[in-house]
């Protein structure tokens, strides 16, 4: 019996070709895997910021309603109410009430009040929190309240 015969010198060119596609393979892989983690890494970066931002925004509406809830209002100093809130005390607020002027109520809009009797005395509430990583909120909001006249104002 006959043995068949390979050209040999095929093989020879073509020994090493799978190594070579595998390999390039495997690094196209590699690029790709490097690439999708350094993009989780940036989503997780915005996620963290976005949550403290988000922190510190409900911490400076918490204490402007601390502050409205914390009457006497005076017309003749501001005041100022710090907070510190969190469970692990990481935001801090600080408010303050600032008497802004008074305006008369015309007639009408008062039940049983004189144009010269009822006054509107207008306040403001700055309160500015921060938390951590340097997060920062500053919320300002007004309100009235509506009184008898004080004479030294007008």
């Amino acid at each position: 019996m006959r043995r068949p015969e390979f050209d040999l010198s095929a093989r020879r060119r073509e020994r090493g070709a799978a190594l070579v596609v595998s390999l390039m393979l495997v690094m196209a892989l590699s690029v790709l895997a490097v690439a999708g983690v350094g993009n989780v890494a940036a989503e997780l970066a915005m996620t963290r910021n976005l949550a403290l931002d988000r922190g510190v925004l409900s911490a400076a509406a918490s204490g402007i309603e601390l502050a409205l809830a914390s009457a006497p209002f005076d017309v003749e100093s501001d005041r100022e109410v710090a907070l510190v809130l969190g469970a692990l005390d990481e935001y801090s607020v600080s408010a303050t009430i600032r008497f802004a002027g008074a305006t008369p109520v015309p007639s009408g809009f008062s039940i049983g009040a004189s144009p010269s009797g009822v006054v509107a005395y207008h306040f403001v509430v700055d309160a500015l929190a921060a938390g951590p990583r340097d997060a920062r909120s500053l919320q300002h909001q007004g309100f009235y309240i509506l009184g008898p006249r004080i004479a030294e104002l007008f």
